[in-house]
């Protein structure tokens, strides 16, 4: 479900650890499976540009294929190019990551399932918010594509087009399921177990969860001794899991990402 206003009065009131090492802070407990909440920790990632730029365009070019001729200051990638970008950069950060820590331990990513009928209404309004931006993002291309077939574009209007293109693109993604099933076969295909087993040697795994991930990602840690969920997301803090626990920035590869680190010793 979620904390309302969770984020936001952490950081109004200084909640947040901030400049935190975060292979300091885990390195000297006896971290032996990390269990990743990974559409909460990675959503600020797939909200960056290089990303949800890319995937709105793509997005766009399902419809408008022709587009992609037609002089728009973005090269057009396929959805499997974006997805394999995405893990492969995801890979090296979690590789260094564990490789940091002695204990050198597994990792399980747990991934959103199916949308909560609890929150029918949250999910329809994120919906609808995401189609009108969406279709903002459409007229952005219809608009430039006519100007460019009636006399190039200076560089001054393609960097416009860029920034507003890149706000559309923030606002529309999502964790869509075409998108999920994509990022599953990617991590299965470089290598990681498609299930995870509490007494198992897979050094990585992913999984679905039914609905979202956090319920199943406290399901999975508490199976395990010295446990660690790695997430950015509020609802951890009321499940009867944490030993301790730590909310703040770090950075994390080429990302400053905000993260909740929860321990079961």
């Amino acid at each position: 479900m979620g904390v309302k206003g969770y984020h936001f009065y952490l950081k109004k009131f200084g909640g947040y650890s901030e400049d935190i090492d975060l292979r300091e802070f885990v390195k000297d407990r006896p971290v032996n499976t990390i269990v990743v909440d990974f559409c909460a920790f990675y959503m600020s990632k797939l909200k960056s540009p290089r990303y949800a730029t890319a995937l709105l365009l793509e997005k766009i070019m399902e419809k408008s294929p022709e587009s992609g001729s037609l002089g728009l200051p973005l090269v057009h990638q396929p959805l499997q190019k974006i997805v394999e970008a995405l893990i492969k950069e995801i890979r090296e950060e979690i590789d260094g990551f564990v490789g940091s820590l002695p204990s050198q331990p597994r990792v399980c990513f747990v991934l959103d399932g199916e949308p909560l009928p609890a929150k029918h209404g949250t999910h329809k309004f994120r919906a609808r918010r995401s189609y009108q931006h969406l279709k903002a993002a459409r007229r952005l291309v219809n608009l430039y594509i006519g100007r460019q077939t009636q006399a190039p574009a200076p560089a001054t209007a393609a960097t416009k087009f860029l920034a507003r293109f890149g706000a559309r693109a923030s606002g529309w993604i999502r964790w869509f399921r075409p998108l999920k099933q994509h990022i599953v076969q990617e991590l299965v295909r470089c290598g990681c177990a498609n299930s995870f087993d509490p007494q198992g040697e897979s050094k990585l795994s992913v999984i679905v969860a039914p609905f979202e991930a956090d319920p199943k990602c406290v399901e999975l840690a508490s199976l395990c001794p010295n446990s660690m969920i790695l997430s950015s997301d509020g609802d951890l803090q009321i499940y009867p899991f944490a030993d301790d626990s730590l909310v703040g920035r770090a950075p994390i590869g080429s990302d400053l990402l905000l993260f909740q680190v929860t321990f079961r010793c």
